[in-house]
């Protein structure tokens, strides 16, 4: 479950939370701001670990640009919902067959 989940934040999940979750800029002199801009901001915390040795999907800049990283418990849940019910939904997988 773990390399689909990776799988699917690589190339779906970590595009659409950097879109609807961005990382806000720090306020004023926070640690964590830019030396040069403090409006500039700052990526999230998260590093990447891979889920395999066998198969590893590098992410993209959009895996640090959410407010929500990707080992926060609520943004697991809310992909690993959506891969369950949205997805295969997209493609049919759950048309009733004739009785």
């Amino acid at each position: 479950m773990d390399v689909i989940l990776e799988a699917f934040d690589t190339f779906v999940a970590d595009h659409v939370y950097a879109y609807l979750l961005p990382v806000q800029p720090a306020p004023y002199d926070f640690p964590k701001t830019s030396a040069t801009n403090s409006s500039v901001p700052v990526l999230n915390s998260w590093t990447y670990k891979p889920a395999t040795q066998f198969v590893q999907f590098t992410p993209s800049q959009a895996a640090y640009m959410s407010s929500w990283p990707r080992d926060n418990p609520l943004r697991q849940f809310i992909t690993l919902f959506s891969i369950t019910w949205y997805v295969p939904s997209f493609h049919g997988l759950y048309e009733h067959a004739p009785c």
